[in-house]
């Protein structure tokens, strides 16, 4: 996958800074392969190696906690909210007795 092609798919706001830094930890790690075809303009293609493989049924299931995780947090919040709604018209009535 090319550089921005990953970068838009990435959930959330990720600079190329911090893209190419993390990219290039996992390709010291020997998650990742960097496949640079060394044209002008430059082509570089991540992916992941056999290695790197290994990991992915991980990391499906913690993109899977992540993804019900954010869910909750938005139901959380919703619910929050309709609470400190429910409080606040609940003092408004005592301020009035």
């Amino acid at each position: 996958m090319r550089f921005n092609e990953l970068r838009r798919e990435i959930d959330g706001n990720i600079s190329s800074r911090i893209l190419s830094r993390e990219l290039r930890k996992l390709v010291e790690d020997g998650l990742v392969e960097r496949i640079d075809y060394g044209t002008v303009p430059p082509r570089v293609e991540y992916r992941l190696t056999q290695y790197g493989q290994t990991a992915s049924s991980f990391l499906e299931s913690m993109n899977k906690w992540n993804l019900a995780h954010k869910q909750m947090n938005a139901s959380k919040s919703e619910m929050d909210e309709i609470l400190n709604k429910e409080e606040l018209n609940m003092n408004n009535h005592k301020k009035v007795d």
